[in-house]
Formats: C-alpha cells, structure tokens, sequence
C-alpha cells in the first residue's frame, strides 16, 4: 500500500492577516473606541456592547478601513477572484467578562473580517467557528490518543492581538464566555463590485455601496426596522 494524497473538499476557508502598522496606531485606536458614546448602551446583550456600522466615516478609523480593504483584495485574489469590492459595514465591539457572542452569520456579505484590536488581560477568547456538515458525523470511532482528530465540530482561532481573520459571511461562528475583562474587536463585511462574468444567464452587476449610499441604524429605524 502506497499513500498518495488527501483532498479536502469544500473546505471553510479562514484567513489570517497580521497589522504590520499595528504599533503606530494602537494606542490612538484603543483610546477613541474606548468613547462611551460610540456604543448603543440599550443594545448590549451577553455583556457585548456594538457600534453603529459606519465606522469607515470616521478620520480616527481610516488605518483599519485600510488594512480592512487590503486584507479582503488579497483574499479575494486568494479565491480567485477579481479584487473589487466594496466594504458595506465596518462596527467595534466591546465585551466585558463573561461576555459572549451567540452563533451567527453575516447575511447579506461574501466575505466578513475581524481584527482582535485589544485585551486588557491576554485571557480573551478568540473565535469559534462552527462546523455546518457536523450533523453528517454520526459515527464517532474510538480516537487516537494525543492526535488531532479531522472530523470536528468546532474549532477556535486565538485571540491574538493584532491579528485579522477573513472568512465567507456564511461561515458559522461564535465566542464563548470570556475571562478578559475589557476586550475590543472591529469588524467589517463587504460585497463585490461591478457586473459578474461566469455565466450570462445569471449575470448581475453589483454596485459600488459608495455610490448608492449607506444606511445606519437612524435610517434603519425611520424605515420602520431595527426597532
């Protein structure tokens, strides 16, 4: 018997980028999203408060808009695709000990990104991504002693700071109660841009969300949602 390969098909694909200006704008960005006026204070669930989604309008966020923007353009060259795109929200959270974040998508996104900007204690909790065919796992052999098992669940990238995760908006994720007390992420999802070139029965034209305009919670609740 002779081993030739292993194919691992369709797999979740999670991307990991360092911010090499990380140390230039730190203190500058820890500092203006530790502004108590930035988060919806009657919005916090599981000691996790959230900003409105236009932090790409903010001066003091252009470096991140920016690693954001560089970090999807090579992402998408990764897939093989074409690198524009337009990033449709950009928001901070912030989670006190024992905060967490429940299961979850990112609708209406190809690709989403997260940078672990800060943690007070070095204890926090990365992300917890979830695995959407583990319900096909039903048989359970017995396992190898001290070897990594393939077939999982679950699996959590580490927290760690600096660092940025890029993955599909459908890809299922989570954290889980953490110990840190202050930790503070920035997240963005974005969409491509301009006409689809793979099939021209099914073509269609993404547009630029600069050119169409943004909506923020205000508009959100005046059109009668987010109530």
């Amino acid at each position: 018997m002779e081993f030739i390969d292993r194919f691992d098909l369709f797999p979740t694909p999670v991307l990991r980028y360092g911010f090499k200006d990380i140390e230039l704008h730190h203190e500058n960005l820890v500092k203006y999203l530790a502004n108590d006026d930035l988060y919806f204070k009657d919005k916090e669930r599981n000691g996790v408060q959230t900003t409105d989604g236009d932090l790409f309008n903010h001066k003091e966020m252009e470096p991140v808009h920016k690693l954001f923007t560089e970090c999807f353009e090579d992402a998408l060259d990764k897939f093989g695709y074409e690198k524009d795109h337009g990033i449709i929200s950009m928001w901070a959270t912030r989670q006190r000990d024992g905060g967490f974040h429940h299961q979850h998508i990112h609708r209406n996104t190809f690709l989403a990104a997260v940078l672990y900007l800060f943690d007070i204690d070095g204890t926090a909790r990365g992300t917890t991504f979830h695995n959407l065919n583990s319900n096909l796992y039903q048989i359970d052999p017995r396992h190898k002693k001290d070897a990594p098992q393939f077939f999982k669940n679950s699996e959590e990238v580490p927290f760690i700071n600096g660092t940025v995760l890029v993955f599909p908006g459908w890809a299922s994720h989570s954290t889980i109660p953490s110990p840190s007390r202050y930790r503070i992420m920035i997240a963005a999802n974005m969409m491509p841009v301009g006409r689809t070139n793979s099939d021209h029965y099914d073509q269609y034209y993404y547009h630029d969300p600069k050119e169409k305009g943004y909506l923020n919670l205000a508009d959100h609740i005046k059109e009668g949602y987010g109530k």
